[in-house]
């Protein structure tokens, strides 16, 4: 079997196809701000960015790039 070439996108998009279909199953709440789609899809960017948390990843970036996402964000 041929390995299958996946982009960022074509990984989101399945992604968001594998969470369509789950049913959140919390009560309404604060601790429901978010939808279960953007909790999973935050989840799995820590673990494609490889760093223990957003801030610590733009550390990182600031450390070697000297800018940040944060910093092209928010200026």
């Amino acid at each position: 079997m041929e390995p299958m070439k996946l982009s960022f996108g074509a990984l989101i998009a399945y992604l968001n196809r594998a969470i369509a279909p789950m049913e959140d199953a919390r009560q309404a709440s604060n601790g429901t701000k978010y939808s279960l789609k953007e909790a999973l899809l935050t989840a799995f960017s820590v673990f494609f960015m490889q760093s223990e948390s957003f801030l610590d990843y733009q550390r990182h970036l600031e450390s070697h790039h000297s800018n940040s996402n944060a910093q092209s964000l928010l200026a």
